[in-house]
């Protein structure tokens, strides 16, 4: 063990009778060198509103035993000149195992993007140089909000009862945000506003409204609502309401069965026509259903509502009162009952009057052959049958299960079985057009997107709500206004007080060397820290001036070897230039230098300055080099980083 190695690893020497006693700890108890560990590779502030205040601690640890010391006070250095970071910091010396505290402010006073580093020098050993990345964006403009979803869908509600739906309140603006009130326009609607958030909204959170609708029949409803904030420029927001939309997918037809004449019957001139059916909607239980009985002969011969309390609904007829008298022989009963919004359903029964049924009946449907039977081995095939998705014409009409799921009925092409959602309008038809109608009119399950009523963008708004351009996330009602030839917050005007989002290159903290004293047998590890937009193309070019060469350079020329050739003070430089423009006067270029110095022995210390004995531990090697500075930090999304152009 080395004289210097003793000195930092022995802990007392005691003269006892004229002897020096040395007490050092036992081999195995060898003691660690100071050893720095910060808890951030970087600090990044996010969004914060211009003018405010954000500020964030970095613990810097000790993790060895002897005392770490800063051998000059850590410094930041504001790397692209905003003056939004500050740094508070009286650490001068970290005892063994122990930590301190810096604290980072940042007071964006315009709309850009900053970034910053902190330089700390000490006597660690393997990392007397550490850079600490900090970055920050701000813009301050109009206050905004975006409201969700821009069509808010009830869907069915059975008249008499009440849903309610949550709209969501997004503060998109860089203030906060104060809802004045929450209406829904429109006369006689069913739609009532039952809760609105009674608190600012701070910056990127969320509230939610409260929507009601009573449903009281079964017109289909459609308002707006309109949302107001505490803004002199853009005041308003609106998303539209709907409800019991005509086909309304979770509305299901009612029940209809007749029970009597449960079979063909025959009926007499001096008889009442009797007709009992049960019919029931499970929607809609407390209300009763529209009933019309119809004959294949005389057409609509009574209308009725249903008993909702017994589920059933009943016609009694005197024959010769409804013309039966004078019409004899066969007649096919249609009953179909619709709910409140359309939905029906329907059941047929076979009645003669005065005249017995044919003995060439064989299926006992009442109709043979003769009188348009076209399957007498099926009793529910007969004229004015009702027809269901069998495969067999069963009204006898020549057409097979129209007006079921197998059938074309709208003639779009498309049956519901071939994914048509509504086969009774020809607009509705799987890959359609979409259009504005509040319908799912290409049956994807998602309703008017790529109209102006959906928001295609995702960027909160949909052009109903103030979107002028809904191809674009950064284009809507209170965006930030970017220097672009777009007018991205949608007020009418192109590029007023710009932000300037030309990506910047940035060299953070300079160039790091791991050593800037060493002997002629040592080299020197070199390493940078780059951001740059998110398009970049760099070309790095090193250089020496004072003798000596690289005997390395990384493929990406974030890093570098140098080993001298001499004595004397050498400066290492390199010139790094984003050629990711099709304008070269538009190229970005950042330079920065280190001095090494090269002597036959050094002072103790290893830093830019001297702490004095007992700090230094000889140099590295160039294994010790921490890659982990070497680094390029992409840009992130356009909007996060933003520099005003005036800068």
């Amino acid at each position: 063990m080395s004289i210097f190695r003793k000195f930092m690893t022995c802990v007392a020497a005691i003269s006892v009778g004229g002897l020096v006693l040395v007490a050092c700890p036992p081999p195995a108890a060898e003691l660690v060198y100071q050893d720095i560990h910060i808890a951030d590779e970087s600090i990044d502030f996010g969004m914060v509103p211009t003018g405010q205040s954000r500020s964030h601690t970095v613990l810097v640890h000790n993790a060895g035993d002897y005392d770490l010391t800063f051998t000059i006070p850590p410094e930041l250095v504001d790397e692209n000149g905003t003056g939004a970071f500050t740094l508070e910091s009286d650490v001068e010396l970290i005892p063994p195992r122990s930590s301190a505290e810096m604290t980072v402010t940042y007071v964006p006073v315009a709309e850009e993007e900053a970034w910053a580093s902190i330089s700390l020098y000490t006597n660690d050993p393997d990392e007397w140089h550490r850079v600490l990345i900090i970055q920050g964006s701000s813009f301050s403009g109009q206050p905004a909000i975006s409201v969700s979803p821009a069509l808010v869908e009830f869907g069915f509600v059975a008249s008499g009862n009440s849903a309610t739906k949550q709209v969501a309140i997004t503060n998109v603006g860089d203030v906060p945000v104060d809802i004045v009130d929450i209406t829904v326009g429109g006369s006689d609607t069913q739609f009532q506003v039952v809760e609105v958030p009674s608190f600012p909204i701070p910056v990127g959170e969320q509230a939610l409204a409260e929507v009601e609708f009573h449903s009281d029949g079964g017109d289909h409803q459609l308002a707006p609502l309109t949302v107001e904030i505490a803004d002199a420029d853009n005041p308003y927001f609106q998303v539209n309401l709907s409800a019991n939309s005509p086909g309304s997918t979770n509305n299901s037809a009612p029940i209809v069965q007749i029970v009597d004449p449960s079979t063909a019957k025959v009926f007499y001139s001096y008889q009442d026509l009797y007709v009992l059916a049960h019919v029931f909607d499970p929607q809609q239980p407390n209300m009763g259903l529209y009933c019309t009985l119809e004959s294949s002969v005389l057409g609509m011969v009574e209308q009725n509502t249903s008993d909702a309390d017994a589920m059933q609904v009943s016609f009694t007829m005197e024959i010769d009162e409804t013309d039966f008298e004078t019409s004899p022989g066969l007649h096919t009963l249609l009953l179909c009952c619709n709910d409140a919004f359309w939905a029906d359903a329907c059941d047929t029964a076979v009645i003669s009057i005065d005249e017995e049924f044919s003995a060439d009946d064989l299926d006992g449907d009442g109709y043979d052959p003769a009188t348009g039977d076209c399957n007498e081995a099926d009793d529910s095939a007969y004229p004015f049958a009702i027809e269901v998705a069998d495969g067999v014409d069963n009204d006898c009409d020549t057409i097979i299960d129209e007006g079921t799921v197998n059938y074309d009925d709208d003639g779009d092409g498309f049956t519901e079985v071939g994914g048509d959602c509504n086969d009774e309008d020809t607009a509705i038809y799987p890959d359609a057009p979409e259009i504005p109608d509040f319908f799912d009119n290409d049956c994807d399950g998602t309703i008017d997107e790529g109209t102006y009523n959906y928001d295609d963008d995702a960027d909160g708004f949909a052009e109903t709500v103030g979107d002028c351009d809904d191809t674009n996330p950064d284009v809507y009602l209170g965006a930030p206004e970017i220097c672009d030839g777009i007018d991205n917050n949608c007020n009418g005007t192109t590029d007023e007080d710009c932000i300037d989002n030309t990506p910047p290159l940035i060299m953070v903290g300079g160039i790091i060397a791991d050593q800037v004293q060493i002997t002629p047998n040592e080299v020197v590890n070199l390493s940078l820290t780059i951001v740059h937009g998110e398009n970049a193309e760099l070309v790095f070019d090193w250089g020496i001036d004072g003798g000596g060469e690289f005997t390395n350079v990384s493929e990406d020329g974030l890093q570098a070897t140098w080993a001298p050739d001499g004595m004397g003070t050498v400066t290492i430089h390199c010139t790094v230039t984003d050629t990711g423009f099709d304008d070269p006067d538009d190229y970005l270029e950042e330079w920065d230098h280190v001095e090494i110095t090269v002597s036959e022995s050094i002072g103790i210390g290893g830093g830019p300055t001297d702490p004095g004995p007992g700090c230094n531990v000889g140099a590295r090697s160039a294994a010790a080099t921490p890659l982990a500075l070497a680094t390029v930090v992409a840009l992130l999304p356009v909007l996060a980083l933003r520099r005003r152009r005036d800068r």
